[in-house]
């Protein structure tokens, strides 16, 4: 018998690679596979070349879940079949847990109507995650320890906001804090942070807009 071609791939590797570890979820994963004639029970190897469309196949029928309620939430209403996979390969939070915090703050603010986020505090670094994140909100940053803004200038962002967030652990003077005042900015939403990074950041806001 012949030696399979060496670019061949195990299908079981395969799988494994994009997340399908556990048995039953392999079985599920190998079914998606077969249904699109892209292999047959039994075989062990799948051609190098098909490997993209495999890949295609999987994401058309399979929602990857780390099996986290909140991520299982999130892919309740997603039409494709649900699969518990290794957290690095969940599709709604890649294994990170500011990813699914700023998911769940997102939809927290979509329902209650709050489109414009004003963060007074934290650093660049988490301000691009945040709006990498959550790309549906618009955000401003105010920085505590460069550019300081005015009282006028903290009037204008306050007139702008839906939602007000003091990032109170990150550097941020008082004399900077002190500008969004609750006498001093009326906005439909504030909250305070106690907590350092981005993870605090989204679930503050969460109970916030869902107290338990």
């Amino acid at each position: 018998m012949a030696a399979p071609p060496a670019s061949d791939l195990v299908i079981a590797h395969l799988l494994r690679d994009e997340g399908f570890r556990a048995p039953e979820s392999q079985d599920a994963a190998r079914a998606v596979l077969e249904a699109a004639g892209l292999t047959r029970p039994k075989k062990q190897r799948i051609a190098a070349e098909k490997l993209e469309r495999a890949r295609d196949a999987i994401g058309l029928a399979i929602a990857r879940s780390c099996g986290s309620p909140e991520c299982e939430a999130a892919l309740a209403d997603d039409g494709r079949t649900v699969v518990r996979v290794e957290k690095p390969a969940c599709v709604v939070c890649s294994g990170s847990n500011n990813r699914r915090g700023v998911r769940r703050m997102v939809q927290a603010c979509r329902a209650a109507g709050v489109d414009r986020v004003l963060v007074v505090g934290g650093r660049p670094p988490l301000w691009a995650e945040l709006e990498r994140e959550a790309p549906t909100l618009t955000f401003r940053f105010v920085d505590g320890t460069s550019n300081l803004p005015n009282q006028n200038d903290a009037f204008q962002h306050c007139a702008w906001a839906d939602l007000l967030v003091i990032w109170a652990p990150s550097p941020l003077p008082h004399k900077v804090s002190g500008l969004y005042r609750p006498e001093m900015c009326a906005v439909a939403h504030r909250v305070t942070v106690h907590r350092r990074g981005v993870e605090a950041l989204a679930l503050t806001v969460v109970q916030h807009f869902e107290p338990s």
